[in-house]
């Protein structure tokens, strides 16, 4: 395999990891908006409640982030593949 092979191979197997990420980071962040419904309700306590709304908030704060991030990488990746696949020609 010659090093721009590798390359490209490399570029695809970030590019299908990263696609393969999506989903538990939804996942993870519609747990912790349910965290925070959890937290506002009648029920909670007003002290633990504003604790446990105050972290789901920086949990759901990170994980747009990280989705964001995710996305934009996975997109210069799969921009990146067909110029791998030219080098090859």
């Amino acid at each position: 395999m010659t090093a721009t092979e590798h390359t490209r191979t490399a570029i695809e197997e970030v590019s299908h990891g990263l696609y393969e990420l999506e989903s538990p980071v939804f996942r993870l962040r519609n747990l912790a908006y349910a965290t925070r419904m959890l937290a506002s309700s009648d029920e909670m306590p007003k002290g633990p409640g504003a604790a446990l709304d105050s972290l789901a908030d920086t949990l759901v704060n990170e994980l747009n982030a990280l989705s964001e991030e995710r996305e934009r990488l996975w997109h210069l990746s799969c921009e990146a593949i067909p110029s791998a696949k030219g080098a090859l020609a």
